[in-house]
């Protein structure tokens, strides 16, 4: 029975999700001349999720600037979808906006969906 519950739940909460992501890693890729270097490889495409936002401020006792404001963004998606850390998130919300994503940590896992914190990509470290 809870294992039921947990499927409806799951499903209405997929119901919800309206953007698509593809995940990038930097792996050990064969070059056109036979050789090896390393690349970005798209391993999952057009995923659906969810990203959500929230602004968090901080106090800066050092600087006369007292309140800084940041984002927080979290990706919502399939439980079933593994992401590495660090793995590039590529992302189209519905208004065919895309914005590049890395995951900053491990994700939140729930037998729903899963929780991965995002920050901006700025390049493979």
């Amino acid at each position: 029975m809870l294992q039921k519950v947990k499927m409806v739940a799951r499903k209405n909460l997929e119901k919800l999700y309206d953007c698509k992501c593809d995940i990038v890693e930097y792996q050990e890729i064969q070059k056109p001349n036979k050789s090896t270097g390393f690349g970005e490889v798209k391993v999952k495409e057009q995923i659906p999720c969810k990203i959500s936002y929230e602004r968090i401020s901080t106090i800066n006792i050092v600087d006369d600037n007292a309140n800084k404001k940041t984002l927080s963004t979290k990706l919502f998606i399939s439980p079933d979808i593994e992401i590495k850390t660090g793995s590039k998130i590529i992302v189209t919300n519905s208004l065919g906006q895309i914005k590049e994503y890395q995951s900053s940590g491990e994700p939140a896992p729930y037998d729903t969906h899963q929780e991965i914190m995002l920050e901006l990509f700025e390049g493979w470290s």
